[in-house]
């Protein structure tokens, strides 16, 4: 049967008060089922250093079979280059790859491993006053027997649930309270590296 892939694309200005939030958001997996449409658990395995982690994330979804993925993430930091940006990047392991690594991970027989092929949130500074961020995912979700234009609907209604519940989150004004104090202590010299690269072009990191 054709493998058919989901495809998500979006971007949307913010003001630059909430760069720190984005940048938890992508950051703190604990929190990703917190905007992430149908994410029930998500946990990391390990921390490689401040700007590299693999992490466990399953999906609990109407109607059909749980889907889970295994992924390394990482941060691309582009923030000194004329684009002046941070991009979160994950992509599936393969199985073979993450067991040599993690052989105390067992396959969750509830669920479909799929295969994220490439999925990016990249924060862009645009000036002092705005940023602007843009995803794209391109994951196999494997649901063989749907048709195409039943996939492209529900990357619509993906796209629109992601930006929700982002703007919703960032918006929030006890973000502070519930999120940044609930930040991972393996994070934080992944903040202080943050704080840093953006005294070098004058943007204040915190709020």
């Amino acid at each position: 049967m054709e493998e058919k892939e989901l495809k998500i694309i979006f971007e949307k200005v913010y003001q630059i008060k909430h760069f720190e939030r984005l940048l938890i958001l992508f950051n703190e997996v604990k929190f990703y089922p917190e905007w992430i449409p149908a994410l029930e658990d998500c946990r990391t395995l390990n921390y490689i250093k401040h700007s590299q982690k693999c992490i466990y994330a399953k999906f609990n979804l109407p109607i059909i079979q749980d889907r889970d993925m295994l992924l390394y993430c990482f941060v691309n930091n582009k923030i000194r280059d004329k684009i002046k940006s941070f991009q979160f990047l994950s992509k599936s392991f393969d199985d073979e790859e993450i067991f040599e690594i993690f052989n105390t991970i067992k396959k969750n027989d509830d669920a479909v491993r799929i295969n994220l092929n490439m999925s990016s949130f990249e924060i862009k500074i645009l000036d002092n006053q705005s940023i602007l961020l843009q995803g794209f995912i391109n994951v196999n979700p494997k649901l063989f027997y749907l048709q195409k234009n039943y996939i492209n609907i529900l990357s619509r209604q993906y796209i629109k649930k992601y930006c929700s519940n982002i703007e919703k989150i960032i918006d929030d004004e006890k973000f502070n309270e519930i999120f940044i104090k609930s930040m991972s202590v393996d994070s934080k010299e992944f903040y202080r590296f943050i704080e840093n690269e953006m005294k070098l072009i004058n943007i204040k990191f915190h709020e």
